[in-house]
């Protein structure tokens, strides 16, 4: 997963992929190509993301909380 995402950022294509699809799209191909299904890209990018930007996760957790919560 490092590996894709110090790609991505090395070829500048964070620079056009406002919503992250871009980097979706290259990690979705490359883990296709090793027969991996999509809950498993899931599971690594939540455990990619836990590791490095422990923010982000925080940011996701409080999204989500409100989504099952709208009291």
């Amino acid at each position: 997963m490092n590996q894709i995402v110090d790609e991505y950022r090395s070829n500048n294509e964070h620079i056009n992929d406002n919503n992250g699809k871009g980097l979706y799209e290259r990690i979705d191909k490359e883990l296709r190509t090793r027969k991996k299904s999509r809950v498993e890209i899931i599971e690594m990018v939540v455990e990619y993301l836990i590791q490095n930007d422990k923010a982000s996760i925080e940011k996701i957790s409080v999204f989500l909380k409100k989504q099952f919560d709208p009291s």
